[in-house]
């Protein structure tokens, strides 16, 4: 069953998870900068209270009007053509890489957005993906790309040959691992654990938890870090029918893999929390800032939207059904 999500509040949450390792330069018992930003630490876990941002602040946050580097055409050479663009990141020489999810490739762009090369196309075998959900740096000056629909993990070189790749497998009878990124060691870290919806379960949202394991640059199991919450989710059941997506605007954890620590956000909350491979908490960061509600015209607003963008197909009345029984 296709959803149809808004995800601007995963994108803030996931400044707020960079943000505390960036801001975490800091080591004392209790000290304020000039920003208002106060640390302390409590016992082995340092905690930094940023105060509510106040207009002038934001405005210094904001992306600026016109970009420097701009990469993507609607009408030109296929390189430049962007679809479904997953993850982006700028290396120390400026080049920038990008998850081109739409055609299942990686591609590099120079620091004026010129197209370097290529990687990857559709498919299962070495150097494809079926579904390339990131690619990230790895060690040294390579490349990680990982594949959510098969669970594979692919390495490629710094010029996006393909190098090796492995499978890595969780404990227990999971069904699926999802990689979330590597630790400066080479090792990574992935979640895996939510349970799987069955023909018997009934209509409900749920906020499942999840498990997160620490793998070696092999694939192979290596320990559990701990139980989080995971992406709220609506099952759906209609008769024989039973599916499961998200849930619009909904409780979503954002997480990242930030040199030796992972860090793990909620957007119930402006709060993110950093840990050690071995799951030990080490660092907290809160900004103090008032949840705006999202609005019964604007919840039916993005439902209507939602319903019309639903193709022409014989599942679109299921579809439009499920769709209309999502909470907002």
């Amino acid at each position: 069953m296709k959803r149809h999500c808004t995800r601007r509040i995963r994108g803030s949450l996931k400044m707020l998870v960079t943000a505390i390792v960036v801001t975490v330069t800091i080591a004392c018992d209790i000290s304020t900068d000039r920003t208002g930003l106060v640390a302390r630490d409590s016992a082995t876990v340092m905690i930094l209270d940023h105060p509510t941002l106040d207009t002038t602040q934001a405005s210094q946050l904001m992306f600026p009007a016109s970009p420097s580097v701009r990469i993507g055409v609607v009408n030109g050479e296929a390189t430049y053509q962007l679809f479904r663009v997953r993850h982006a990141y700028r290396r120390l020489d400026g080049t920038i890489v990008v998850t081109n999810s739409g055609t299942a490739e990686v591609r590099a762009y120079d620091g004026q957005g010129q197209w370097q090369w290529s990687s990857g196309h559709q498919g299962g075998g070495p150097g494809e993906f079926n579904f390339l959900a990131w690619a990230q740096p790895y060690r040294g000056d390579s490349i990680v790309a990982f594949d959510g629909s098969t669970g594979r993990v692919s390495v490629l070189s710094p010029r996006g040959v393909y190098v090796r790749s492995f499978q890595p497998i969780a404990p227990g009878d999971y069904p699926r691992t999802n990689m979330v990124g590597p630790f400066a060691d080479g090792s990574f870290l992935a979640s895996y654990g939510v349970r799987p919806v069955t023909a018997s379960d009934s209509t409900r949202a749920e906020r499942p938890t999840q498990q997160y394991g620490i793998f070696d640059a092999e694939g192979s199991f290596v320990r559990t870090v701990g139980d989080f919450v995971a992406d709220e989710q609506f099952v759906w059941a209609d008769g024989n029918r039973v599916s499961v997506g998200g849930v619009p605007f909904g409780r979503a954890t954002a997480t990242a893999v930030l040199d030796a620590l992972f860090v793990v956000g909620d957007n119930t909350a402006f709060e993110a929390r950093a840990y050690d491979q071995r799951g030990a908490l080490k660092q907290i960061l809160r900004i103090r800032m008032d949840r705006q509600p999202l609005g019964r015209e604007v919840a039916d607003r993005h439902r209507a939207a939602a319903q019309e963008e639903i193709p022409e197909s014989p599942f679109r009345p299921v579809q439009r059904r499920a769709l209309q029984a999502t909470p907002y």
